[in-house]
């Protein structure tokens, strides 16, 4: 259903109820007037098609944290920086046993990589990559496309 609004009526939408005039000269319309009047009657009264504005762009994030990725698109990453045995050592390096199993079962198994994950944050900076470096990569593979 189109949708009106009247330059006199602040914040009014069809299909309202609403008065027009002032005074005396001020006449009540119910919710069925929408129903009934055509397009010339609603236009005679000075109500114009409602055409609601276009939303403000939203631009997209620049933080890496905002964008977990899937296992793939991780692995591509890892292997685009060669890292694997670099992250591999690492966490063969945990001595604590269960801390080592859980770390290499994260990151072999994961159903995604966030890049906030202390884990990830220990194993970058054990690997030798600066913030930047990771952030831009991760930001490269949150874009890489299955097909």
């Amino acid at each position: 259903m189109t949708q009106y609004t009247h330059p006199d009526l602040a914040d009014f939408l069809s299909p309202a109820p609403f008065k027009l005039g002032a005074g005396d000269a001020q006449i009540s319309y119910a919710r069925g007037f929408w129903d009934k009047a055509s397009e010339q009657e609603i236009a005679a009264l000075g109500f114009i098609e409602y055409v609601a504005p276009a939303p403000e762009p939203v631009e997209p994030s620049t933080d890496p944290a905002d964008y977990p990725l899937l296992p793939w698109q991780f692995k591509a990453l890892v292997m685009y920086l060669g890292k694997d045995g670099d992250i591999r050592a690492a966490i063969n390096a945990i001595t604590d046993d269960l801390g080592r199993a859980t770390a290499m079962s994260r990151y072999e198994n994961a159903s995604a990589y966030v890049y906030g994950d202390p884990l990830m944050q220990q194993l970058r900076a054990a690997v030798g990559l600066s913030e930047q470096e990771l952030s831009d990569a991760w930001m490269v593979a949150k874009d890489l496309a299955s097909s």
